[in-house]
């Protein structure tokens, strides 16, 4: 359970990743700037779909993720019960800086990536 994300190129080569687990309210800070719905208490993990992103908005993106300060632990009013019993054992405390730090080397990546090639497309799983 948990949201994967692969960054991949036109000839559909993965040159980056990133991930969140299932109680990581941060995955927040990718969906919503690139327009998708935060899929945080929602889904156990991302939906499978493929999206194209160009190099515009992933440079918005960047922007809007360097603003917000990051969750330091989950939002346990919005998991999903079974969620909650799974990650039971586990401390759900984040180290919000590092997260951040995570997320934006992330879309670095895909930002030079879309530079040279204009568009991405990343893969939610």
């Amino acid at each position: 359970m948990g949201f994967y994300i692969e960054a991949r190129n036109k000839k559909n080569e993965v040159f980056a990743k990133k991930s969140f687990q299932v109680w990581n309210p941060n995955v927040e800070h990718l969906y919503v700037p690139l327009g998708l719905a935060n899929p945080y208490g929602e889904d156990f993990s991302g939906r499978g779909e493929e999206i194209t992103v160009s190099y515009q908005t992933l440079q918005q993106a960047y922007k809007e993720v360097e603003g917000p300060t990051f969750y330091s632990e989950a939002k346990r009013e919005l998991l999903h019960p079974a969620v909650l019993i799974f990650s039971g054992l586990h401390p759900m405390q984040l180290d919000a800086d590092r997260e951040k730090e995570m997320l934006l080397r992330f879309l670095s990546c895909c930002i030079e990536t879309a530079e040279k090639e204009g568009i991405i497309t990343l893969y939610l799983g």
